[in-house]
């Protein structure tokens, strides 16, 4: 076997315990199934922007700041945006104010 003198053939290793794996496992399902919106174990319902659009009854501008601002958070795939309705109704409670 020839090693490549000019490569750094050193690495840091980080030994971890079964206990510690099974640990790491748990929280990473439990975040999977939070950004999944399965905590009821159903699916969030998406919506994109022109729903929302009629949701809110705003512009399209509104509804870009409520993203940018971190008011109303949303997935972009392929340049669309997606809106989950849990968040939409966050959004309403969080505003709600009492008449």
């Amino acid at each position: 076997m020839v090693i490549n003198e000019n490569k750094r053939t050193d690495m840091n290793i980080d030994v971890i315990t079964k206990a510690e794996l099974e640990e790491a496992m748990v929280k990473l399902r439990s975040e999977l199934i939070s950004k999944a919106g399965l905590e009821n174990g159903t699916p969030a319902i998406w919506v994109k922007s022109d729903e929302v659009l009629k949701i809110f009854k705003c512009s399209k501008t509104t509804l870009r700041n409520l993203r940018k601002e971190g008011k109303l958070p949303a997935s972009k795939i392929r340049g669309r945006y997606y809106y989950s309705l849990a968040d939409i109704e966050k959004l309403f409670q969080e505003n709600r104010t009492e008449v």
